[in-house]
């Protein structure tokens, strides 16, 4: 169902009502706003970089976020109020993630974390309260976990660091009550992992399923949560006439 839902949206944002110019640009990642009027992701039209975009499905007009030459704005994440987003940004070859906020409006765009040298796929906890996201924030980590902390950068907190039996942490997403987040993680380098759920108050981890490799690595807590996919999915398509 996910690979679906991201199969769909891509559709719907690469169609000709966004003024696509030459080739087909990659448009990746889309999220929607909590009220469903706009999708927010990033691409490859500026042929020289990733930005972030915004389309809004009202007035079908697309709105350019972020403008960073030589730098790479990516897997953007609705607040719940749809009032900010939360993205990661990096440098050309891959080295250097840190996390950003920014408002609708483009606004307010502002670093929230400055990792070692990772900081990935944030998510924002139902309540808008938290933003966790995978990676290392200091230089000399030897392992990646799942962070924790306020939507202005306070409040650090490593919620894998107690567990030895993690080496690799990646693409988390929260319960609907915000007591669990589940997460894939494991051996990177040997190309295994599982789902793992992490109680946020306890930070106590267990595993919850396995999973054959890394390709398999996405995540979405809950059935409501499709549920709610599917009907944005059905929303899209009539909104944009497919």
């Amino acid at each position: 169902m996910k690979m679906f839902f991201a199969a769909v949206l891509a559709g719907v944002l690469a169609a000709p009502a966004f003024g696509q110019i030459g080739d087909e640009p990659w448009d990746w990642n889309p999220d929607i706003s909590p009220d469903g009027r706009y999708v927010v992701f990033h691409s490859e039209r500026s042929r020289t970089d990733d930005d972030l975009y915004l389309w809004d499905m009202e007035t079908r007009t697309l709105t350019q976020l972020t403008q960073t030459p030589d730098q790479h704005e990516k897997f953007p994440r609705f607040s719940p109020d749809g009032q900010w987003i939360v993205y990661q940004v990096g440098n050309d070859d891959g080295s250097v993630w840190s996390l950003r906020r920014v408002a609708l409006d483009g606004s307010h765009n502002a670093e929230i974390v400055t990792p070692g040298n990772l900081a990935i796929n944030p998510d924002v906890s139902p309540n808008g309260e938290w933003i966790t996201f995978a990676g290392q924030v200091s230089e000399d980590a030897t392992r990646n976990d799942l962070f924790m902390m306020r939507p202005d950068g306070s409040d650090l907190t490593n919620l894998t660091g107690g567990s030895d039996a993690l080496g690799y942490t990646i693409l988390s997403s929260w319960s609907a009550d915000g007591a669990t987040i589940a997460f894939t993680g494991g051996d990177f380098d040997a190309d295994t992992a599982d789902i793992f759920l992490v109680d946020v108050e306890s930070r106590e981890d267990s595993q919850f399923m396995e999973i054959e490799t890394y390709k398999e690595m996405g995540v979405t807590y809950s059935r409501m949560a499709v549920t709610l996919r599917r009907q944005w999915v059905s929303r899209i398509m009539i909104s944009t006439g497919l």
